[in-house]
This record gives C-alpha cells, structure tokens and sequence, in this order.
C-alpha cells in the first residue's frame, strides 16, 4: 500500500484511512492531505471564491478526493486540526478562520469531545455575532445550538433552533435546503432532549413532504431527514406497533442504501444499523416475542 496522493512507499509517516474508500483505496498520509486540502483552498481563493459562499472552497479539508464522502474519526480529527493550524493567522473578517474552527468543533464532536467543541463554537460566535453578514450568523448560531445539544442544553439548543428556521423561512423560503434542515434540528432536539415526540413528528413528515420534491432520494440530507423520523418513532415511549412497523421499514432500507453509499464501517452505517435492532427489539416487547428471539434471528 502506498500514499495515493504522494505515491511514496518509503516515507516513515504511517498511512491512515477514514472515510468511504474500500479495499486497497484511500490509504494516505495525513500530511498530504493537508497539503493537498491547502493547495484546493487557495486555487479556489484565486478564483474569487469566498469561504463564508462556498461549501466547495474547504471541501478537500472535510471530504475525501477519491470517495467524495466526509472523513471521520482520529483522520478527520487530524485534518482538522490541521486545517486550523494553517489558517489561525488569517485575518478574522473574511471568514475563513471561521471555517477552520468550524470544521474542527464538527469532528471534536465526532471524538465525543464535546466541551472542546462547545469552547471553539463559543468563541466563533463572539467573533461573528456583530457581522452584518445574516447568513454567517445563522451557520455559527446553528453550530452553537449543536454543541448545547452535545452537553444536554436543549432548551437553549431547541431556542436557537426555531428562530433560525424562521430566519432561514425568511431569507430562503420552505423550500430551501437550509430551511429544511433546520426545521429538522427543531425536531431533532424535541426528540433527543426533550419529549416532544409527537410535535417532532408533524415536523418531520412536513419537511419529508417538501424535501422529496426537491431533494435527491438517496442523497445524505435526504436519508437524514428520513432516518430523524424513524428515529422520533421508535423513541417514543407511547409509540404504537403502526409507528415501530414504520420505523423498522425505514431502518431496514437506509441500512441497505447507507452500506451501499458510506461502506460497512461508516458511522452512519453503524448508527443505522443499531437503531434498526433496538427498533426490532420494542417491536417483540408490542408483539409479545421474548427479546431473545429477535436476537437469536437478527442479521444485518
């Protein structure tokens, strides 16, 4: 195996793999992506791109060149630090420091490392909070919601949450890919953090309703929309046999499309794959069958 970006199968620095990539693929130095993420950065600068407008100008520092899906684990946690390490000079207005921080707090999250996450988001805030930039202020905001929610603060979290979707009603319409999803972070956090199943639910089949006619079907945002509406039924403790037979049926196809598109390791894949058997095990409690059986059949 060798780096598939530098090609060098005698350096010392070890060889890493965190993303989609299967088989012999995506093996690579850190230290090449970080220079490779650096060079795509300042090409797409030079075109007159601007952090803050375009996911596609930090792409390379969040999603892997060869699968095109997000790195993860101890990889992405590397590159990100990385990421601001190169940038931490840059002047605070143009935004670009902001992504770096941003994208750092997104993967100490992954790393369970919530209260570092919550320190960096905090402090974005306090930069950007007296932009006249709205849309900047709403992806920060948005960011410090998900850190409250990482260390249980969903009240503050749920707050934020439904005036960014208005805000978000606003400036882009019900239609609009960022007011979609932030709808579901309202649904989310009733879910997660405090009860509101029922509410969740009427929020999640109105966004699903929109979403299907303007999202791809087996895009990310699109499986996650489905996966936090299955997830609110299952959850909820007076879920009916319709709703977990609803939920184990959405379950059962995202694990198929998630294995297909992120691999078998993926986190996604794992996530979905065990809410798929807690589901099947409260759908034996319904029915009746010991949770035994259901354990003794189950197979992804």
């Amino acid at each position: 195996q060798v780096c598939y970006i530098c090609l060098d199968d005698e350096s010392a620095e070890g060889l890493v793999r965190g993303c989609a990539c299967r088989g012999d693929n995506g093996f690579v130095h850190v230290s090449c992506l970080a220079r490779q993420a650096h060079l795509h950065f300042g090409d797409n600068l030079a075109k007159g791109m601007q952090s803050t407008e375009n996911d596609n100008v930090f792409v390379r520092w969040n999603n892997c060149r060869l699968c095109d899906q997000s790195f993860y684990g101890p990889v992405g946690t590397a590159i990100a630090w990385a990421c601001l390490a190169s940038y931490s000079s840059r002047a605070r207005h143009d935004g670009v420091l902001l992504s770096a921080m941003g994208l750092l707090a997104r993967f100490l999250d992954l790393d369970k490392r919530h209260d570092e996450a919550l320190a960096i988001r905090e402090g974005a805030w306090e930069i950007v909070r007296h932009w006249e930039d709205e849309s900047s202020r709403i992806v920060v905001r948005g960011d410090l919601a998900q850190s409250y929610e990482e260390v249980d603060r969903f009240a503050d979290a749920l707050e934020i949450w439904r005036d960014l979707y208005a805000r978000q009603m606003q400036l882009r319409g019900a239609s609009h890919e960022r007011t979609l999803m932030c709808h579901t972070k309202v649904a989310w956090t009733l879910i997660e953090g405090l009860g509101g199943y029922e509410e969740a639910s009427k929020i999640m089949r109105a966004t699903l309703a929109i979403a299907a006619r303007v999202l791809p079907r087996e895009g990310g945002i699109f499986l996650s929309f489905r996966s936090t509406l299955a997830y609110g039924l299952y959850k909820n403790p007076g879920a009916s046999l319709l709703d977990l037979l609803e939920a184990e049926a959405t379950f059962d196809e995202l694990c198929v499309v998630s294995r297909r598109v992120f691999g078998e390791e993926h986190p996604v894949v794992v996530k979905r794959q065990n809410c798929l058997k807690e589901t099947r095990e409260k759908l034996a409690v319904a029915r009746g069958a010991p949770r035994s059986a259901v354990a003794a059949s189950y197979a992804y």
